[in-house]
């Protein structure tokens, strides 16, 4: 499970991961990723 933390920076993703990790969790965070190199153009 991966757990999103809430964070002020905008260019940073901070999270918790416990036990496996699931596609659902990867769905979550894969368009936060994209958001920040769409932005800032690396991660």
């Amino acid at each position: 499970m991966i757990q999103v933390l809430d964070i002020e920076k905008e260019n940073l993703i901070a999270a918790k991961v416990n036990g496996k990790i699931t596609k659902k969790d990867i769905e979550k965070i894969h368009p936060l990723i994209h958001n920040i190199i769409g932005k800032y153009h690396k991660v």
